[in-house]
Parts: C-alpha cells; sequence; structure tokens
C-alpha cells in the first residue's frame, strides 16, 4: 500500500510540474532594468511556419510527408554503405597543411549471404529471416522515477517481439522476455516455420530464470506439456535483421508446435506458422521526393569534406537568423 501511494504522489509531482513548466514556456515574464527602473518585459517567441510546426499541429502536408519519407529512407539505406576518408595521417588527424583535401568515398558493403550467428537447420528448409532481440527504452517519465527512487523499474524497456497466448491472459512467464533471436524458415512448397532461441543458463540471482529453464527442460525431456507452447501469435518489426530489409511489420499467425532441440547452447522451439509481411513504411513514400533525389543526385561518389562543411556552416547560420524572432513589450 504504502509503495502505491508513493507512486501516486510521484506521478501527481511530475503532473504538475509539467503544467507550470510548460505555462512559463509558453509566455515567460523577464524582469530588466528600464531607464534605472526595473520593469517587467514579456518574452514571447514567434516561431515562422515550417515542417516542425506542421507536425505538432498535426498537419498531413506535403513538406511533413516528405520530412517523414526522408527519414525512413535514411534509416534504411544507412547501414547499406560503408565511408572511407582519405587525406588523413595515419594517426587520424589532419594535415596540417591547409591545401590538404579530405575526401569521403562511400562504399556500398557487400551484401550478406549466410547469418552472422549459426542457426539450426531444418531438413529442405532454408533460412529466410534472422532477428535478434533487441530492447527500446521507454519514456523520459520512467527515467525521472529511477532517478528519484533510486531503483531501476522493470518497465524500463519494450521488447521488439509481441506474443500472444491461446486462452490465456496473464501468462506464468514472459517468454518474449528470454527469446534471444528468431528464425524464420521456408520450403519450396511454400510452407513456413519460426524458431525461438532460448539460452540453457539463468542469469545469476534471479529466480525466475530458472524456474523458465526448468519449464523448458521439462519440455525438452519430453514428460511435461507446457502452457508455454500455446503460442497464438508473434508480431514484430525487423530491426537489422537478416534477409529482410528495416521496418517491415511481419506477423506470425496459426502457430502450431513441432519440435523442441539443443543447439549450440539454446533451447530451441519449431512452430509452424503461416506469415504476414507488410512494408509499413511503403504508403508514405512520394514521388516528388523520388524527383528531388534524382535531381540532387552527386555526380561522383567522393565528396569534398572541407567544402561541404562549408556549406553546411553557412546553411545552418542563414537559418538561425532566419528561424526565431522575439517581442518585446515594456
Amino acid at each position: 500500500m504504502k509503495k502505491f501511494f508513493n507512486t501516486l504522489w510521484r506521478d501527481t509531482v511530475l503532473f504538475v510540474h509539467g503544467i507550470f513548466f510548460g505555462l512559463r514556456s509558453a509566455d515567460a515574464t523577464i524582469r530588466t532594468q528600464v531607464n534605472g527602473e526595473e520593469e517587467e518585459i514579456n518574452h514571447k517567441l514567434e516561431v515562422p511556419g515550417n515542417v516542425y510546426d506542421d507536425m505538432l499541429q498535426q498537419k498531413e502536408t506535403q513538406r511533413v510527408r516528405e520530412t517523414r519519407d526522408a527519414a525512413y529512407r535514411v534509416y534504411r539505406e544507412a547501414d547499406k554503405y560503408e565511408v572511407h576518408v582519405t587525406g588523413m595521417k595515419e594517426d587520424g588527424e589532419n594535415f596540417d597543411d591547409e591545401e590538404s583535401v579530405l575526401t569521403a568515398v562511400a562504399v556500398k558493403k557487400a551484401p550478406i549471404e549466410k547469418p552472422r550467428t549459426p542457426v539450426y537447420e531444418t531438413r529442405n528448409y532454408k533460412t529466410v529471416l534472422v532477428q535478434n532481440a533487441k530492447e527500446y527504452e521507454n519514456d523520459i517519465v520512467t527515467k525521472q522515477r529511477e532517478a528519484e527512487t533510486g531503483e531501476v523499474i522493470d518497465e524500463v524497456s519494450t521488447l521488439i517481439f509481441d506474443l500472444k497466448y491461446k486462452d490465456m491472459i496473464i501468462p506464468r512467464f514472459h517468454v518474449e522476455r528470454y527469446i534471444q533471436k528468431l528464425v524464420l524458415k521456408e520450403n519450396k512448397r511454400g510452407k513456413t516455420r519460426v524458431d525461438l532461441y532460448f539460452s540453457q543458463y539463468a542469469r545469476q540471482f534471479v529466480k525466475r530464470d530458472s524456474l523458465f529453464i526448468a519449464e523448458l527442460s521439462k519440455v525438452f525431456s519430453g514428460t511435461h506439456k507446457s502452457d508455454i507452447l500455446d503460442v497464438e501469435s508473434i508480431t514484430f518489426i525487423t530491426d537489422k535483421a537478416f534477409g529482410i530489409e528495416d521496418l517491415h511489420r511481419i506477423t506470425l499467425t496459426k502457430l502450431k508446435f513441432v519440435n523442441i532441440v539443443v543447439f549450440d547452447g539454446s533451447f530451441v522451439i519449431e512452430f509452424e506458422c503461416v506469415k504476414d509481411d507488410v512494408d509499413v513504411v511503403a504508403k508514405y513514400k512520394t514521388k516528388e521526393l523520388d524527383e528531388k533525389y534524382a535531381t540532387m543526385a552527386p555526380k561522383h561518389d567522393a565528396i569534398d569534406i572541407n567544402a561541404w562543411q562549408r556549406k553546411i556552416e553557412k546553411e545552418t547560420k542563414k537559418e538561425e537568423n532566419n528561424f526565431e524572432t522575439t517581442t518585446f513589450k515594456l
């Protein structure tokens, strides 16, 4: 009960502070000396209309669509290239000579032909996708609570895999927290299987890990039928996965347990399934951005870094001069 009231009190304090902080940011009052006397000046920030202003007002404008499309394209393409810089000393420092030119060349990486980590092979099936487990940090409020209490909150991260179970509202184990990686395999007949990898070893001082591994060991020995196998669906969005681009929503349904084996220090649970693949960013692609990229495409892969840096600084300075205006009312 004490923990509940402490949590309620922290939430209330954060809410109240957030309200007054927002009001102060919207219309701040500055005290300054005017003609030898202290006067109050209302300081208001007027930001001209731009793409971020449209986003805050939830306007679906052309520049918002292009900005979103560009962000998704960069996210996908960034990992496909390596940058090699010439014109530096061996220790990575620039030459003292001002005439030296730093040249960056973007080189496309060779396609990866096989997964970086070993996977369990099934006869007549080919590995088409390997997605490692990932965690994403939640909002800043959780971090604030941790800083105030000094405790690590369990809900500090969101897992990439979302599992749903048959006829089970609250599962005994959160299986998605123990998945190390997910492997999709297909055969020539179009059938799909999914392998879920779980470590055979528990973390130190975590009793629930030992209970979960003991449950898997019983299933492996064939002496126990566990409800952790009653998975109804698995959903995730690809991120740095083998065999597919980023930002694809993969949904696996109609899962049927096939086998459980031990491979490379992991329990591997194999299911038959039906796969649904949706490109999340396909609907955000714009023809206008395609035309702009075709016009702005460089003629050479090599770029003069010094010239590029001077151009960026010049444009940034110009934007700063035109970005915001300040009005003072005496």
